[in-house]
């Protein structure tokens, strides 16, 4: 090293040799500094003007050594720490940037293998996802088959506890063709100009209809087939005395039953379209609502226009309305499927039961206050051939019915 210092410093100063650092001080060569690092040589020589003339080295001093010539205004010192100071520089940015690069790997090698785990959890797990598809098909479709079947039953019950099939109802109203509308008014009218406090039994029921009959068309006349109205008749007294009370919550002693419910039953023998049936058991609505409105003002038993059989209530209360369905369903004028209702019960399989009236017609009063629940003659057809009642199976015709077929 001693050797290879001793040829750098020795050089040619405007064509003369020197060999010593303190020659040319006047601008001709000034003082050379060496700087050592990483095993390198760097010559850093401070004069602009001088001609330095580097002796020739061999090879191995070249391969290692770092020559940097800079300007002689720079002083040594800053020209060491500014040497210095880029050497580091690098070694930090070269650290920094493996850091970042080495961090980047990583991160690239955390998602690569999260993806790689995702994948592989899904295909390792195939056979069981399939499976597990599968059997929640199976287990729904078992449940609902179980549920129909629970329907299915309920359906077959109610068809083998009704009295009257479909059938025997067609032939009652074929059989008693002559008892056609205007009949059946005058029958409603003498019942309850009879019976003004609307109650009666069933065998003062039967005596004035007959009499009435016989006025209009002689001793012949009478209802055809009579004993279906009177097995009807029977059992809706017997569950009549099991609940103990009537729909509308009055109670009757000594048979003594609504002259509506005679009369809705008495309709299965009526010998009319459909219109003609609804509006005269809006009649019987509206003859009833007028003796609840007379008990309930204290204006006694009877009026002036219930002793004609007239009524002159134009609307009639949901309430009555709900009675006369009841009275519908006990006397099998509704179709069995209609009746059955979904319970609350639905795991493990769905129950179903009987719809009570009040659930086959549910009512929500709207904001016209105390007028809300009061239903027009429109609103009664639309309750009976709505898909929840279908009395006579109305809602089994795909039409749509208007003001005019009421």
């Amino acid at each position: 090293m001693i050797n290879v210092r001793n040829k750098l410093t020795s050089g040619i100063c405007e064509g003369r040799s020197t060999t010593s650092l303190s020659d040319c001080h006047n601008g001709v060569i000034r003082p050379i500094s060496f700087f050592f690092q990483h095993r390198q040589l760097s010559v850093v020589l401070f004069s602009s003007s001088c001609k330095t003339t580097l002796p020739k080295l061999s090879p191995a001093v070249y391969n290692t050594s770092y020559f940097s010539i800079r300007g002689c205004e720079s002083p040594p010192q800053s020209l060491f720490a500014r040497q210095f100071s880029s050497v580091v520089s690098e070694t930090v940015s070269t650290t920094s940037s493996d850091k970042g690069s080495s961090t980047k790997g990583e991160t690239k090698d955390n998602d690569n293998k999260k993806k790689k785990a995702n994948a592989s959890f899904f295909f390792d797990n195939l056979g069981k996802i399939f499976l597990l598809v599968i059997a929640s098909i199976i287990a729904s479709l078992i449940r609902s088959s179980a549920g129909t079947r629970n329907r299915n039953t309920l359906r077959d019950t109610l068809e083998d506890i009704a009295l009257v099939d479909p059938v025997e109802l067609e032939e009652l109203r074929l059989a008693n063709s002559a008892l056609d509308p205007d009949t059946f008014r005058t029958i409603l009218q003498n019942v309850y100009r009879e019976f003004p406090n609307g109650t009666c039994s069933y065998t003062d029921f039967v005596h004035c209809v007959r009499r009435t009959m016989v006025q209009l068309k002689g001793d012949a006349f009478t209802v055809e087939l009579g004993h279906l109205v009177d097995r009807l008749m029977v059992q809706v007294l017997n569950k009549q005395e099991k609940r103990g009370n009537s729909s509308d919550g009055s109670n009757y002693d000594n048979d003594r039953m609504p002259v509506s419910l005679f009369l809705t039953i008495l309709t299965m023998a009526l010998y009319s379209e459909t219109k003609d049936r609804i509006r005269i058991l809006y009649e019987v609505l509206q003859h009833q609502e007028e003796i609840q409105k007379h008990s309930d003002n204290n204006f006694g038993d009877s009026t002036d226009d219930t002793n004609n059989g007239n009524a002159s209530t134009q609307y009639v209360s949901i309430d009555q309305v709900r009675s006369m369905v009841g009275y519908l369903q006990d006397s099998c004028q509704l179709p069995p499927d209609t009746q059955i209702i979904p319970t609350d019960t639905k795991y493990p399989t769905q129950q179903w039961k009987r719809g009570a009236p009040e659930e086959l017609v549910p009512w929500q009063k709207g904001n016209n206050g105390e007028n809300s629940d009061l239903i027009d003659l429109y609103t009664f057809a639309t309750i009976l051939r709505s898909k929840s009642v279908c009395a006579w199976g109305e809602c089994y015709y795909k039409r749509k019915f208007d003001k005019e077929d009421v």
